[in-house]
């Protein structure tokens, strides 16, 4: 047995994407053992920690590493919402992302006309997901066409808009400062006239 502990859920249509780490710091993304996502997020509380038994998955497609396949789980014990700051912050010190959203994916994102950050297939980054603790603060918007919130950043001359996945509900202000999980989406293209890409997303964070 493994432990995990969860901290991300993100919604993603009728199903459930977890995020959780290892106690040796490995980031992990726990789908079911067919390969796909969760379509319980009832069972996996973040701050809880699991005895999981998994295996690596057959394929795995960059930058989306950290895909296992979770056997069997087990809830043995919880880190109160309150900890779970310091403890993260503590653990992933050396590699929380520091500074604007430039630096966030080995500096290789690229931004759209819209403010949109991405990554393609020019360079695909080492990971698909870590901690930041960006320098300004960020700003809750509501998309006009889906509703769903976003989060702007500006810093000097550059806007990064950035989707929210999350499932607890939006705060209207992200401060300078605080620990927050970022990711990047699925190899997506909105139609065969453009590349496929994987869109910066924020899935929580840990005030």
């Amino acid at each position: 047995m493994t432990q995990v502990l969860v901290i991300s859920k993100t919604h993603m249509r009728s199903e459930y994407c977890i995020g959780g780490v290892f106690t040796d710091g490995r980031f992990v993304r726990l789908l079911k053992s067919d390969g796909r996502n969760q379509d319980d997020e009832a069972f996996y509380r973040i701050g809880t920690w699991y005895d999981i038994e998994y295996r690596e998955t057959a394929h795995v497609e960059p930058p989306h590493v950290e895909d296992i396949l979770v056997l069997s789980a087990v809830p043995i014990g919880t880190i109160p919402c309150a900890d779970l700051p310091l403890y993260l912050g503590s653990k992933f010190a050396p590699v929380v992302w520091q500074g604007d959203a430039s630096v966030l994916f080995d500096g290789l994102l690229k931004r759209s006309d819209s403010g949109s950050a991405y990554i393609d297939s020019d360079a695909i980054p080492s990971r698909s997901v870590g901690f930041w603790r960006p320098t300004v603060n960020l700003w809750m918007q509501r998309s006009d066409i889906t509703g769903r919130a976003k989060y702007v950043y500006v810093d000097g001359d550059k806007k990064y808009c950035i989707s929210y996945v999350g499932l607890l509900p939006p705060v209207l202000q992200i401060p300078a400062g605080t620990l927050v999980r970022v990711s990047l989406a699925r190899w997506w293209r909105k139609d065969d006239s453009v590349e496929k890409r994987c869109y910066l997303q924020i899935s929580g964070w840990y005030f």
